[in-house]
């Protein structure tokens, strides 16, 4: 288009009304396929170009719209699939187009997921504060459902830091908050949050009991991704309960389930656990093949953490093989690894792998 066409007005109203167009027609297309993550993934740049656009044109309730469906840490597509750089871009774009158009509501459940987000880093007084400014909206509004959800990541928070007695007396009067509403979907998430309270005091049967009530709700709604979360909460429970048969059951089918849906950054958690029980119940070669996955998944996630570990692990189970040129092979590569990553506390692994060298020299 050349200079002279851009200044014409009526060029100028034809892109922007073509702009406008294309984003509503992505608006329209993400709501229709919210929980279809594959499908989403096939238009992921014309999604993000659209969220970029409904902010450069002041389309404020259009950001908004996109952001309520697309930037949830849990249960949308960009939280999903890893995209975390462009939820956060794209919330806080969110965030302040709701506050433009004073549309409070929609910022404080805005302000919910980047509260979230903050938790899922270990963000805790940036999710706290967050998470008050939401409480006040909806105490305000007296919207008492949001209300509800807000303190039940305030009580996520006191559970991470360590606070389990707060924690706890808040999920219990959130759950009768939800009960009261029937609300099932986040009577599920509750209890799937009191499950894993129980397993931070190792109440296994509670937090078993917890968790297969979560089940049975996600099983009713026919919600995917909830079944799997409370499936893996029901193997984590067998598995602290010595039943590791059981354990593997489920893990299995939790890990079936989100592997389905795309969940990269809770498959590659729940890989790892699968990896450590599956060489844990004499299942060597298996566990290897499990822990070279978890490797890959990790490396292209960007969870250096992870993959070291991962690393790590192999090179364990390389040398429980008698298998020692493979485990300093491993080991050194983990280093490496860790080196470049620039993780801390590597001394104790780099002394193992001395270790490993003088078996080696002593068994040749």
């Amino acid at each position: 288009m050349t200079e002279s066409s851009n200044e014409n007005p009526f060029w100028s109203e034809f892109w922007q009304d073509t702009t406008v167009l294309h984003m509503q027609y992505y608006l329209d297309w993400a709501a229709a396929n919210t929980d279809a993550y594959d499908t989403l993934a096939q238009e992921h740049g014309n999604l993000i170009l659209s969220m970029s656009r409904a902010s450069e044109q002041h389309a404020w309730q259009t950001s908004i719209d996109f952001a309520s469906l697309l930037c949830r840490p849990q249960r949308s597509y960009l939280g999903l699939r890893g995209y975390w750089s462009e939820l956060e871009t794209h919330l806080t774009q969110a965030i302040n187009a709701a506050e433009t158009i004073e549309a409070w509501e929609d910022w404080a459940a805005l302000q919910q997921n980047m509260a979230l987000l903050n938790i899922r880093r270990g963000q805790f007084v940036e999710a706290e504060a967050r998470c008050q400014k939401a409480v006040a909206v909806f105490q305000a509004e007296e919207n008492l459902g949001q209300y509800a959800q807000t303190r039940g990541l305030l009580a996520t928070s006191a559970r991470l830091k360590g606070n389990l007695a707060q924690a706890q007396t808040e999920l219990l009067y959130i759950l009768d908050v939800f009960k009261q509403l029937n609300d099932k979907n986040n009577m599920a998430i509750t209890l799937n949050q009191l499950g894993q309270l129980s397993e931070a005091i190792q109440d296994w049967e509670q937090s078993l009991a917890y968790h297969q009530a979560e089940w049975e709700l996600e099983e009713q709604m026919g919600n995917l991704h909830g079944a799997a979360l409370a499936k893996w909460g029901i193997g984590n429970s067998y598995y602290r309960l010595g039943d590791l048969v059981k354990a593997d059951r489920y893990y299995r089918e939790a890990y079936d389930i989100l592997e389905t849906i795309g969940d990269q950054q809770n498959l590659i958690r729940l890989l790892a656990q699968r990896a450590n029980l599956t060489g844990r119940i004499g299942e060597i070669d298996n566990a290897i093949i499990l822990f070279e996955e978890l490797v890959n998944a990790a490396e292209k996630l960007g969870d250096q953490l992870t993959a070291y570990d991962a690393m790590f692990n192999l090179a364990r189970l390389f040398r429980q093989e008698g298998r020692l040129d493979e485990a300093i092979k491993t080991l050194q590569q983990a280093i490496n690894f860790g080196e470049k990553a620039g993780l801390k506390d590597l001394e104790q692994d780099k002394r193992a792998l001395q270790i490993l060298l003088k078996e080696l020299e002593e068994a040749s």
